[in-house]
């Protein structure tokens, strides 16, 4: 009779097991699906601005009257189409890191943003406070598209009042430390878990698409780690992001 129980709670904990393991299975597959789904439809509309100006450009060269002053504006938007498909290509399996300025990285960051938030009084204000010349092993387009998405998170914090984003980047043991600060509304302690899954959002008619697609390329794919360093509602919040040193993260 014990053999038959123990035979039969033997039975029921391997049922139990395989459900959990098949919900988990499914779960995974689920947050796998809609992380694909959003970095799809963030490849397609980062496409939308860069091909929308070249259509400008194409429509205006018949009559203008100096072509010299509309090729660069032209190569700028080839570029950052190179840059997108480039992303689009590597984010799946990145070929092999290279060397990377943080200074150089945070200041193409902060030059970006600069020409796409408002100014003014009503404005946001970006900022640079690096330290060193810090620097790391990585895939430079994924390792900017994970930043450009964070420091959008930071922007969209802000709610369309003036504030201010900090950039900042230290070397920190053997990693390399980038701080990105906003002085925005600030993380409930109930969401700082959910803020990490794909789809997750606050903001109507959002893609969920920002931390989750840094932990992918940050985590993953670069073997670093993406934390929440600190969050006061209606304060502000500091993401971390830490990347092993220059010479230490995978060739």
């Amino acid at each position: 009779m014990n053999f038959l129980y123990s035979t039969i709670f033997v039975a029921v904990f391997i049922v139990i097991v395989l459900i959990v393991r098949a919900k988990t299975t499914r779960a995974a597959r689920l947050r796998e699906r809609q992380l694909w789904s959003g970095i799809t439809r963030d490849i397609a509309h980062q496409f939308g601005t860069p091909l929308s100006a070249l259509m400008g450009w194409l429509d205006i060269l018949p009559t203008a009257k100096s072509v010299e002053s509309i090729l660069p504006e032209m190569q700028h938007d080839l570029e950052r189409l190179r840059s997108i498909l480039n992303r689009l290509s590597q984010v799946s399996a990145p070929s092999r890191f290279v060397l990377i300025s943080l200074r150089q990285m945070t200041s193409e960051l902060r030059s970006y943003f600069q020409k796409r938030l408002p100014s003014g009084e009503r404005g946001v204000t970006i900022t640079e406070e690096i330290s060193g010349d810090p620097q790391a092993q990585g895939q430079p387009d994924l390792l900017l598209w994970a930043l450009e998405h964070l420091v959008k998170n930071a922007a969209d914090a802000l709610e369309g009042r003036a504030g201010r984003i900090i950039l900042r980047a230290r070397e920190e043991g053997d990693n390399v430390e980038i701080q990105i600060e906003d002085s925005g509304r600030g993380i409930p302690a109930k969401l700082k878990l959910k803020i990490f899954a794909p789809g997750f959002t606050t903001k109507n008619g959002g893609r969920g698409l920002g931390l989750a697609l840094a932990v992918l390329i940050i985590e993953e794919q670069h073997q670093g780690k993406v934390i929440i360093k600190e969050s006061i509602v209606g304060q502000g919040t500091t993401i971390s992001i830490l990347l092993p040193k220059a010479g230490q993260a995978p060739a």
